[in-house]
């Protein structure tokens, strides 16, 4: 289950940001994300990853037979 979590601030406008958690693939996955510049940034285990491996890893965990919108 996600956690969500306030706290951290923006590193680039200072506003709070929201952070939200889950296990992926044995991993702590966080997502951190401003309301006010619109900043993202995904983290794996605390290292900055970008958008696309996130994507790829969470594809690649997906149960065979299982196709997308169903």
């Amino acid at each position: 289950m996600p956690i969500v979590r306030r706290g951290s601030c923006c590193p680039r406008c200072s506003a709070p940001l929201v952070e939200i958690s889950f296990l992926q693939a044995g991993s702590t996955m966080n997502m951190r994300s401003c309301a006010t510049c619109h900043s993202r940034s995904w983290f794996r285990d605390d290292v900055a990853v970008d958008l696309e491996a996130v994507l790829a890893a969470m594809s690649s965990d997906r149960p065979a037979g299982r196709q997308r919108g169903v």
